[in-house]
């Protein structure tokens, strides 16, 4: 397992030391964990049941031929990252999956973060960008932290309060 943060940041160090890293192959993982034991760690996190069910690779194989071979490949050879390696030789600490559920319990307010977000306030009103706090969630809910997103084209449709003729023009033609 490896989390979007380490991808990240050994993408940027690519870059930063690329003298350094020049035709280096470096296996990356910050976690070491079986999608069962994924399971369980959610199961307690979430306290509900949550279960790993494999899918067979024949049903796979149907699906697409390349994923199948990858996760045969997975079985047969599978990673061989030095974890404890990579943290001491470029000094970070690699994201693990957080067990037990005072990892996953939310903070309080007033040690929440902030994000970023753009809103729709009112029809035909403007796009707002702008902080607000992080959503707090449910014991039954998850949070997804998203990296990079787009405004549809259909929101600024919204926006500039243009949806009912956006709409007829775009789709009678094609429904009459």
């Amino acid at each position: 397992m490896i989390a979007v943060d380490d991808i990240g940041w050994f993408g940027a160090r690519a870059f930063v030391d690329a003298a350094a890293l020049n035709r280096r192959e470096i296996d990356l993982a910050g976690d070491v964990r079986t999608m069962p034991e994924a399971a369980e760690i959610l199961t307690e996190a979430l306290s509900r049941p949550i279960a790993f069910t494999q899918t067979p690779i024949e049903q796979v194989r149907q699906y697409s031929k390349e994923t199948a071979l990858m996760l045969e490949w997975f079985d047969r050879v599978g990673y061989s990252a030095d974890i404890a390696g990579l943290e001491r030789e470029f000094g970070r600490a690699l994201t693990k999956l957080p067990t037990g559920h005072v990892a996953w319990r939310p903070l309080p307010d007033s040690r929440r973060a902030r994000m970023k977000a753009v809103r729709l306030l009112e029809y035909g009103g403007q796009l707002v960008f702008n902080d607000v706090p992080t959503p707090t969630i449910a014991r039954d809910e998850i949070l997804v932290k998203i990296k990079s997103t787009a405004v549809n084209h259909l929101d600024l449709v919204k926006a500039a309060g243009t949806a009912d003729r956006y709409f007829r023009s775009t789709c009678v033609d094609t429904w009459s």
